[in-house]
């Protein structure tokens, strides 16, 4: 019986966390209800489940509303199951930041907030793994193991690049959209140099959900 009862916890433990469909994050503020508090030394890890990749440098700004900024480019990662996803994100007054998510898909380019006023903007982003079914997976090649590993793993990765980002809250909602597929013989998808782009990387900046604010 104690066997039993130990394993239904367990159920809906897993039942719980796959039914998670919105994660909601607060960037240097005391959050209100339902939201996490995001600290600059906020780095990830599997068991949070969300934080800074490694390298970040962060400085608390309030120009509009409470935020991280910071003068060089810095990651922010969240761990999700495979799916579409809306992202909307809070930017502080008086920033400007191009966006990227996961191997430099261009999600937002060079948005200049006016003083004062914050600025929201949204955009749907696929998160992709190796699994298929079972034990059916991709076959990766090395540098998808390794440098170009974000394109392929368990989490959400954002870029926050320009001039002055500036990030105030960030909302991720799962969202049940039509997923199209390309397929490539080569690099025309995606390209991992910084002084590159292809088509999977650029495509997305022309075909924007929808503008807030």
């Amino acid at each position: 019986m104690k066997t039993i009862y130990l394993s239904t916890i367990a159920l809906v433990l897993s039942t719980t966390l796959h039914a998670q469909t919105l994660w909601k994050f607060a960037f240097g503020a005391e959050p209100e209800s339902g939201w996490t508090q995001v600290a600059p030394t906020n780095v990830y890890s599997a068991e949070a489940g969300y934080g800074f990749e490694p390298g970040a440098s962060l400085v608390a700004e309030n120009r509009s509303v409470p935020s991280l900024a910071s003068t060089n480019p810095f990651y922010f990662s969240v761990k999700l199951p495979e799916g579409n996803y809306l992202v909307t994100v809070t930017l502080d007054a008086g920033s400007e930041t191009t966006l990227k998510a996961e191997l430099r898909r261009l999600m937002l380019e060079q948005v200049k907030t006016a003083q004062g006023k914050p600025a929201v903007r949204s955009f749907i982003v696929n998160v992709r793994t190796a699994n298929i079914t079972g034990d059916s997976h991709v076959h990766l090649k090395s540098r998808e193991l390794g440098s170009e590993m974000w394109a392929w793993d368990d989490k959400l990765t954002l870029e926050f690049n320009g001039a002055h980002p500036a990030v105030h809250a960030l909302k991720i909602e799962r969202v049940q959209v039509p997923t199209v597929f390309l397929r490539s013989a080569g690099r025309a998808l995606e390209q991992l140099g910084p002084d590159v782009a292809a088509l999977l990387q650029t495509g997305n900046r022309h075909r924007q959900p929808r503008r807030i604010g």
